[in-house]
């Protein structure tokens, strides 16, 4: 069975939003191809876009519901898995804004689901909560960006 007629199984489809998501696999990373460290966040929303449209257009026609989803950032330079020659996707706010600011623009009428690929990943520079390089920066910048959307009339509670 192909991936694409076992994904039909379900009714939903949700690629994560970490560097396995599609990006590293377009620039044929894990075959050895060499990737800018840290990953230019352009070009990561880039691989992203193509990424969702590929999925959303999948899940259409395939009747299922696509769940976006976004990274605060990627790395593996303090883990004990992984290496620390595999690039980084910074963590900072602005880059996560744009992130979701894309993300968001996948959602689904119907469900609203975003799903955020970590909450406190430390280890691999994934966290959304507070910490004491940049506070609460990086849930302010999802809450205010939520607010944003909530006053200029895009309902994400599904009212």
């Amino acid at each position: 069975m192909s991936w694409g007629e076992a994904a039909k199984q379900f009714d939903a489809i949700m690629p994560t939003a970490g560097l396995y998501d599609g990006f590293l696999w377009y620039r044929n990373y894990f075959r050895g191809s060499p990737v800018e460290d840290p990953i230019d966040n352009k070009r990561w929303l880039e691989f992203m876009k193509m990424g969702n449209d590929k999925w959303s257009y999948f899940s259409g026609i395939n009747k299922l519901v696509f769940i976006p989803s976004v990274a605060t950032g990627i790395s593996y330079r303090y883990s004990p898995w992984g290496s620390h020659e595999w690039p980084r996707l910074e963590r900072e706010p602005q880059q996560f804004k744009e992130r979701l600011q894309l993300a968001l623009k996948y959602l689904n009428e119907d469900y609203k689901i975003l799903f955020i690929s970590e909450f406190n990943n430390f280890f691999e520079e994934a966290a959304l909560e507070p910490d004491s390089k940049y506070g609460f920066d990086l849930l302010l910048t999802l809450k205010n960006l939520l607010v944003d959307l909530s006053l200029s009339g895009l309902s994400l509670l599904g009212e």
